[in-house]
């Protein structure tokens, strides 16, 4: 059992400092720890669970804040008795001004209090609490009224562990988990992972905690995990609904979901947080287009007669063989429906390009060879003569020039279409679906850059047939909001 003296030692020490530095900063741990590598002697370590607010500064140097998602937040969940590697920050001068640079250090940590801070009373409490030594731990509901007693007193009133309440459906609001569930939820941002486990094991906390924190700017920058973008641009890329979303099994769950993310600082949106049920239909008729009026197939229960992965995989094998014979198949109708639009109005805009190009071609040859005759001049007077012929080329050259974009774009646009649909029974269908995707891009971005005001008023109705006929096409797999296939 470990020594009731040390505990009172270290909530004194919580106390003191939540009465100093006030209750709204909220941290959630104090861990006691000991540099291994000098002799600094002491420090006390507070987790916050979200940033802290540096314009408050600790009662004492050997007092230090960090945010849980930093690197040295792993002190929570560091065992006492055993030395701890983490990730700081250098700091100089009695201020601790930063310095931008990382180095690693070892901590032995001695014991810890993890507790939520109260501000319901007059005085800023610590309840909850949950001691932790090398020779074991125990809970202290209230810390200032445990303190109050006197040491002889106090030993005999160590609680009992906490118990969750029977009458309310809620997660575990675990603020620091387990070492275990630490190492996932810190693993790197671009790494894959699958957490299994048995209900109740936290495989739903550790979730939430990992987006919480790779949905943080400020812990993926001092947890070196993004390093080649300012902090200015990775906390644009981070807000809005398209950081991260979370699928649920239930309208329900979302719910019982709710207030666990709001105190990581995320919110249960539907765009967030999703009913499973929901977004697969969404999928298969938006996405995947093949449920719904006018789509390729319809889905109907128990598909599958035997679920065995054998007859599943070939199930799926056999699937994505047909769907991709069905794209491939409607590609080629989309195509016919509008090849004679597309026919009558390609040949305008080649025949208006050949008759352009004729007319550029001998003013591009001769501005090439004015500008040779210029480095070769002696003279400003033949230099002016030079300059003036440039002048009346470029005056007549310019006007063709800006005719012609267009009519290339267009024409460019379409060899795309072309190409796609004529490679795409030996190409796979994700290359497919991509070249109509850059296709839709690159067609929103051609007429941003080039409005119709631009186009020649007597091609105009030609370059409007194609890109019309070209949209139409990509309609066929792209869906309405443009996003789906996205």
């Amino acid at each position: 059992m470990p020594n009731s003296e040390h505990a009172r030692q270290l909530g004194e020490a919580v106390i003191k400092e939540l009465e100093y530095i006030g209750g709204s900063t909220a941290p959630v741990a104090c861990i006691q720890v000991e540099p291994t590598a000098d002799n600094e002697g002491l420090e006390f370590v507070f987790i916050t669970r979200g940033p802290f607010n540096r314009a408050k500064q600790p009662s004492l140097l050997s007092i230090n804040y960090v945010s849980y998602r930093l690197p040295l937040g792993r002190l929570a969940e560091a065992i006492p008795g055993e030395e701890t590697t983490v990730t700081v920050e250098e700091r100089v001068g009695q201020r601790l001004t930063r310095t931008g640079r990382l180095f690693e250090k070892n901590y032995s940590v001695r014991c810890k209090d993890l507790f939520r801070v109260s501000n319901d009373a007059p005085l800023v409490d610590a309840v909850e609490n949950s001691f932790v030594f090398p020779g074991g731990n125990f809970n202290v509901a209230s810390l200032r009224d445990w303190l109050s007693h006197p040491a002889e007193e106090a030993a005999d009133l160590l609680a009992q562990p906490v118990r969750r309440r029977a009458d309310r459906f809620e997660l575990a609001d675990l603020a620091v988990v387990d070492q275990n569930q630490g190492e996932i939820w810190r693993l790197n941002i671009r790494k894959f992972i699958v957490i299994a486990g048995a209900p109740g094991t936290g495989k739903t906390t550790t979730a939430i905690k990992r987006i919480g924190q790779k949905t943080d700017y400020d812990a993926l920058i001092n947890g070196s995990e993004v390093t080649q973008y300012p902090s200015e641009t990775l906390q644009r890329w981070l807000q809005g609904p398209t950081g991260w979303v979370f699928f649920t099994p239930s309208e329900l769950l979302r719910n019982y979901l709710r207030e666990a993310l709001a105190k990581e600082g995320l919110a249960a949106t539907e765009e967030h947080v999703p009913v499973w049920a929901m977004a697969r239909e969404r999928i298969a008729r938006d996405v995947l287009r093949f449920i719904g009026q006018d789509r390729f197939m319809s889905l109907r229960k128990n598909l599958v007669a035997t679920r065995d992965s054998k007859h599943l995989a070939g199930w799926t094998t056999n699937f994505v063989e047909h769907f991709n014979a069905r794209i491939q198949t409607e590609l080629a109708r989309s195509l016919l429906e509008q090849s004679e639009l597309l026919i009558e109005n390609l040949g305008k805009i080649d025949q208006k390009r050949i008759e352009l190009e004729k007319e550029i071609q001998p003013l591009r040859a001769s501005l090439e060879k004015l500008q040779d005759d210029e480095r070769m001049a002696t003279s400003d007077k033949e230099r002016d003569e030079i300059h003036h012929r440039m002048h009346g080329n470029e005056t007549t050259l310019i006007p063709l020039s800006t005719a012609l974009k267009p009519l290339d774009e267009v024409s460019g646009i379409w060899r795309e279409v072309a190409a796609i649909v004529s490679t795409a029974n030996s190409t796979v269908l994700g290359r497919t679906l991509t070249g109509l995707f850059s296709l839709k891009d690159r067609i929103r971005d051609f007429q941003q850059r080039v409005p119709e005001t631009n186009w020649p008023e007597a091609d105009r109705t030609a370059l409007r047939n194609v890109i019309a006929a070209t949209k139409r096409i990509i309609a066929k797999f792209v869906d309405e909001s443009g996003e789906s296939l996205d």
